[in-house]
């Protein structure tokens, strides 16, 4: 049981390395694929400034993208 609870963590890490790394080059003008970030995510930045959960975090990258299209 203990192999296969590494095995399916390495896989799922695996895939999240995949998915980053092919949403991280075009993250200022396309939303990321959220099927990867869990539902009671929590950001926070070094200053402090933190996020709860998914919706709020998808309102950040929506308000980044309209930042970057009016520039």
């Amino acid at each position: 049981m203990m192999v296969d609870q590494q095995r399916e963590f390495e896989i799922n890490l695996g895939r999240a390395v995949d998915t980053l790394k092919r949403d991280y080059p075009k993250l200022l003008t396309r939303d990321p694929s959220w099927n990867i970030y869990h539902s009671d995510l929590e950001v926070i930045d070094p200053t402090g400034v933190s996020l709860h959960g998914l919706s709020n975090y998808k309102r950040a990258f929506s308000f980044i993208h309209a930042v970057v299209y009016m520039f």
